[in-house]
């Protein structure tokens, strides 16, 4: 069972109406929610798992394994994150999931509705003259699409240079 499940119509509740019946809905929610799972995935160090006893920023991950149950290396850096969303037990953590990903499939949603390149055409009075491109043009999540998560999310954060 996925963290959205695009069957549910309680989760159906968190899209735009336009999209809730989407023939693609599945996959597309399927996609999305990989997606933002790999946002929030990478590999640890010894000193991400190995915390000294004064540290005061304890962070919290789950390891991700493989088909046998072995170690891919690879950690989940989300307060409350299970592999299977039937395991999870913290409802604000599972509803907050939900809310990224559905943030998520509208904007991809949007996005194919929209010429992927062009943002506007100049011209005068019906004479080409040239494109604006969108800035957003490859960007698979919306803007602030972390802000659902923001409360579980332990990577470390980025350090000023």
């Amino acid at each position: 069972m996925p963290y959205f499940d695009s069957t549910d119509s309680e989760h159906k509740k968190l899209l735009p109406e336009g999209i809730r019946s989407d023939s693609d809905l599945a996959n597309v929610a399927a996609e999305s929610e990989a997606d933002v799972i790999s946002h929030y995935t990478a590999p640890a160090d010894d000193t991400d798992l190995h915390t000294s006893y004064y540290s005061i920023n304890t962070r919290t991950c789950t390891e991700l394994t493989d088909d046998n149950g072995d170690s891919t290396g690879l950690f989940v850096w989300l307060r409350g994150y299970t592999e299977d969303p039937a395991d999870c037990t913290n409802a604000r953590f599972a509803a907050a999931m939900r809310s990224a990903i559905a943030a998520v499939i509208a904007w991809r949603h949007y996005q194919r509705e929209r010429n992927p390149l062009h943002a506007t055409e100049a011209g005068d009075a019906g004479t080409f003259s040239g494109f604006s491109y969108r800035q957003d043009a490859g960007n698979p999540f919306p803007p602030a699409f972390e802000r659902h998560l923001q409360n579980y999310d332990t990577r470390r954060p980025l350090e000023v240079l």
